[in-house]
C-alpha cells in the first residue's frame, strides 16, 4: 500500500510539470563531438537509462485494472524516445523492450484495445531503420512475437493501424525517410511472426 502511495505521488508530480516528458528526452547532439564528446554522450545515455528505468518501476507500481489509457502515453513516450535514440546500445535495448513487454502484460486491458498504438510506430520505425543490424532486428522480432502471444488479433490490428500513416509508398530506397517504414521491413516482420516462437535473442550483456 505504501508503494502504491509513492507511485501515485510520483505520477501526479510528473504530470504537473509542463516539460514532461520532453525534459527526459532532451539531448544536445552538438555536445557529442569534440574533446569530451564521448563523455557527454555517455552521460546522456545514463540520463535516458535512469528515466526509462524509472518508467519501468512506475508501471510495475501502477494499478493493473485500468481500462483506458489516460496518461499512459506520456510515460510510454519516454521509453519510445530512448529506443529511437539508443536502440543500438544493448543495455538500452534490453531495458526498453522488457519495459514494453511488461507494460503490455501489466496493462492488458488497455493494450487489448489501444495500447499498442502508442508504441508500435516507434518499434516499426526502429525495425525499419536498423535492417542492417541483426541484433536489433532479432530483439524487435522477439518482442513483437511476445506481443502476439499475449494479445493475438488485437495486437495485429493495432500494428496495422499504427503502420498505415507511416508506411513509405516510395519505390526509391536510396532516400529513405527515417520517420517512415519501409514496406519490405514490415513484410520481414510479418514473416518473423509466422515462424515458431523464437528463443530470447542473445543480446550481449553490457
Amino acid at each position: 500500500h505504501q508503494v502504491q502511495n509513492h507511485v501515485s505521488f510520483l505520477h501526479e508530480e510528473l504530470l504537473k510539470h509542463p516539460s514532461f516528458p520532453r525534459k527526459a528526452l532532451e539531448a544536445d547532439f552538438g555536445l557529442h563531438h569534440g574533446e569530451f564528446g564521448k563523455e557527454v554522450f555517455g552521460m546522456d545515455m545514463l540520463h535516458k537509462y535512469v528515466w526509462t528505468k524509472l518508467m519501468s518501476e512506475l508501471f510495475t507500481g501502477m494499478s493493473s485494472t485500468i481500462t483506458w489509457a489516460g496518461d499512459l502515453p506520456l510515460f510510454l513516450n519516454v521509453v519510445n524516445g530512448t529506443l529511437l535514440l539508443h536502440a543500438e546500445d544493448t543495455a538500452m535495448l534490453r531495458l526498453c523492450l522488457s519495459t514494453y513487454i511488461n507494460a503490455s502484460r501489466h496493462f492488458k486491458q488497455v493494450f487489448a484495445t489501444s495500447g499498442f498504438l502508442f508504441i508500435m510506430p516507434t518499434i516499426l520505425r526502429s525495425y525499419s531503420s536498423h535492417q542492417a543490424n541483426p541484433v536489433v532486428c532479432q530483439a524487435l522480432e522477439f518482442t513483437c512475437h511476445q506481443f502476439f502471444l499475449l494479445h493475438r488479433n488485437p495486437f495485429i490490428l493495432q500494428m496495422f493501424g499504427s503502420v498505415a500513416p507511416i508506411l513509405d509508398p516510395s519505390e526509391d530506397r536510396s532516400a529513405m525517410d527515417v520517420n517512415k517504414v519501409d514496406p519490405q521491413a514490415l513484410f520481414n516482420l510479418l514473416l518473423a511472426l509466422e515462424r515458431p516462437s523464437p528463443h530470447p535473442p542473445d543480446i550481449p550483456q553490457p
